[in-house]
């Protein structure tokens, strides 16, 4: 190699640039002589050359290599360059910096091969982290993965008993892990007693590093944040009595279950009460789980804390199981009303003794004070019969079942009394609803699916044609044609093909959404039955179905 001269260069210029006259050179020489003429004459020949050289161009590169190099061993340094390319990106391959580095070599000895990775919780969604075999590269500064990762170290090849060490972050003594699994060597001889490989497992709740013979994984852990949730807007009661509430719940990684938690505020310590709390479960509507906003409406009214002052939390809960809990609030848990005395009566008679088993005694008071002078006060010999047979269940009763059973039978003639038959067609509906829903929570087969959507749509029949004798009164014949316009079976069959259908393409999710709302829907209608005196345009029960009538006719739209 020979570093050019100017001269060269020049000639170099001028020769890929087509120039003649040494253009380049005799823009800095200068005539021998002082004669002005020459003088002047030289220096119009400069400038003629400066306006050649304005498009100069040095041309393309000429190493002239096939004569320097005849038998072509600059192919040997181009492949030389493309192995050690490739090569870097192996198992084996290393860094610059390795070149330096005599101490702490990043790799095992010879034959050992270590594999390790993180596998991150299901419910987080992130890939898995592969730190080390394979085509893995391995890291060079911590690794973040979520909290609650699995380690997986596997150790294969001569020395695989080395041992390795967690060391807890801000901690100075280091935990030795445990193998999980360890293979012997297939074929190896009687005596042998080293393992082939070990297999290490370790879940990852804390930052920390991990070190294997000579490597070492750091590890920043992102926490997994509780679930957050609020009411949306005050809890309300339905027509029906049912508690509605509307809420907002988030997650960072999505929320998996939701529940209300409904505490009775007084509460005697000594009191033995029949019946567990109430369950309100949150449906949580398909989608995004991250960001959950619904309303839900459930039917309280029989529980024997209905209409009694109680405190309520809503609780949102992970895949992690880790809680959220919003503000308490203190309502009064919504109650039936019952138009006919002698219903509420006997429901009041079986909430004495269903919070307080120790308050028989006067549960039967009231219901001799019900029954006080039959022939005036209960015009219905039935209704009369009935409150003297709920008395003697009573009080017949010797175990905690009797008791259960007698505080259901309490709850059946109260609303026999207040409704009729519409009040066994309403719990029939209500427990096919029931059914359904939890059904579809936990994915339950078609074959269930549809049985059960069989028994919805008898129950919904069956309900919907007391509830059109309740509106055939003639002192209510404009309400009824109202009622039986907005009411049509047809409207709720179509609902009920779409949530069929829903359910058999595998969405449900959404079908359990639209179960929601229609159960929504029935709980808003007035389930009264119609008195006279209420024929004015601002009758409950009428605005009641003109809200329904609206509902039906959007949710018809939509699923259009």
């Amino acid at each position: 190699f020979e570093f050019p001269t100017t001269s060269s260069v020049d000639r170099r210029l001028e020769e890929k640039s087509g120039l003649s006259h040494q253009a380049l050179s005799i823009q800095t020489e200068q005539p021998v002589g002082n004669d002005p003429f020459a003088l002047a004459l030289w220096r119009r020949h400069q400038a003629r050359m400066a306006g050649a050289i304005a498009t100069i161009d040095s041309g393309g590169p000429s190493p002239d290599i096939a004569r320097r190099d005849p038998y072509a061993l600059r192919a040997l340094a181009v492949l030389a360059l493309v192995v050690a390319w490739t090569f870097s990106w192996s198992n084996y391959g290393g860094r610059f910096a390795d070149i330096a580095d005599y101490t702490n070599p990043s790799l095992p000895g010879a034959g050992l091969r270590i594999d390790a990775w993180v596998t991150p919780p299901a419910y987080t969604a992130v890939a898995p982290v592969y730190l080390s075999g394979g085509q893995a590269r391995l890291p060079e500064g911590p690794v973040r993965v979520p909290q609650f990762s699995e380690l997986t170290i596997r150790i294969s090849g001569p020395g695989s008993e080395t041992p390795v060490h967690f060391t807890p972050a801000g901690a100075s003594s280091p935990m030795q892990l445990v193998a999980e699994k360890a293979d012997k060597a297939a074929g190896g001889a009687a005596d042998e007693t080293e393992p082939a490989s070990r297999t290490y497992k370790f879940k990852l709740a804390q930052d920390g590093s991990v070190d294997i013979d000579a490597l070492k994984f750091a590890f920043l852990l992102t926490p997994d944040k509780p679930p957050t949730i609020a009411f949306a807007k005050e809890p309300s009661r339905a027509a029906n009595g049912a508690l509605e509430i509307a809420f907002a719940a988030s997650d960072d990684y999505g929320v998996s279950e939701a529940r209300a938690e409904i505490l009775p505020v007084d509460v005697d310590p000594e009191a033995i009460a029949l019946f567990a709390l109430p369950d309100y479960r949150l449906d949580l509507p398909g989608g995004d789980v991250k960001h959950v906003k619904a309303t839900v409406s459930h039917d309280l009214t029989e529980h024997p804390l209905s209409g009694r002052q109680v405190r309520l939390t809503l609780i949102a809960k992970d895949a992690a199981g880790t809680e959220g809990r919003s503000e308490t609030k203190t309502i009064v848990l919504p109650a039936r009303f019952f138009n006919e005395p002698l219903a509420g009566s006997v429901a009041e008679q079986r909430q004495v003794f269903s919070l307080d088993i120790n308050k028989i005694a006067r549960a039967l008071d009231l219901n001799e004070a019900a029954g006080f002078r039959p022939e005036e006060t209960i015009p219905n010999l039935n209704h009369y019969l009935l409150l003297q047979s709920v008395k003697n269940r009573l009080k017949f009763a010797r175990s905690l079942e009797d008791l259960e059973k007698a505080s259901t039978y309490f709850w059946d003639i109260a609303r026999y009394i207040e409704d009729g038959d519409l009040s066994a067609a309403e719990k029939r509906l209500r427990n096919a609803q029931e059914k359904l829903a939890d059904a579809l929570s936990k994915n339950a087969p078609d074959a269930e699916i549809q049985k059960l959507m069989a028994e919805l749509r008898q129950a919904m029949k069956d309900y919907l044609a007391e509830m059109a004798k309740r509106m055939q009164n003639p002192d209510n014949s404009q309400m009824s044609r109202q009622a039986q316009r907005m009411m049509r079976s047809q409207d709720f069959d179509n609902m009920l093909n779409q949530l069929e259908n829903l359910a058999r393409s595998g969405s449900r999710d959404e079908a359990r959404k639209l179960l929601s709302e229609m159960q929504r829907m029935l709980n808003n209608m007035q389930t009264a039955r119609p008195r006279n005196g209420q024929q004015d345009q601002k009758n409950p029960a009428r605005e009641q179905i003109d809200k329904l009538g609206e509902l039906m006719q959007k949710q018809q739209k939509l699923m259009e």
